[in-house]
């Protein structure tokens, strides 16, 4: 009986579902996507950035980002409690739930503060740019790419 019930609530929702798929469609309107990569001449543009390639992460001698970037003006590597890393001051937090620093992995935004840690053996090129925002604004952030 139980089986019979079954093919007959499967049929029900097949004939459901080919009705929505059915459905007219829809335009939508003007859609606009944005991106942080912007070609752009170093020198035009109007904030700290520091590049390091491959072959300065081997003379450096680091592990992982976070011993990287304590080796970068204004940048450290932040452990214990606070976790993660931090640019002129603006610290990571136990009391919130975002960093002030993002760092991108083949520009995908890593929501945890375990990227720090990535093996610097996984990484060719590492750029710090550090981003100008009013006070204002809800969050400052700098990025590590």
């Amino acid at each position: 009986m139980k089986a019979f019930s079954l093919s007959r609530l499967t049929a029900a929702l097949l004939v459901l579902t080919n009705s929505a798929l059915a459905a007219e469609d829809i335009t939508l309107g003007e859609v606009a996507v944005t991106a942080n990569k912007i070609s752009e001449n170093l020198k035009d543009v109007p904030q700290s950035i520091s590049v390091v390639n491959s072959s300065e992460l081997e003379e450096r001698g680091v592990k992982n980002v976070e011993e990287l970037v304590k080796t970068i003006p204004n940048i450290t590597g932040v452990g214990g409690m606070y976790e993660g890393i931090s640019t002129r001051g603006l610290n990571p937090s136990i009391y919130t739930s975002s960093n002030p620093v993002t760092v991108y992995i083949g520009g995908v935004a890593q929501s945890n503060k375990d990227a720090a840690y990535i093996p610097i053996t996984n990484i060719e090129r590492v750029e710090v740019y550090e981003v100008l925002a009013a006070l204002s604004t809800a969050k400052i952030r700098s990025a590590v790419s």
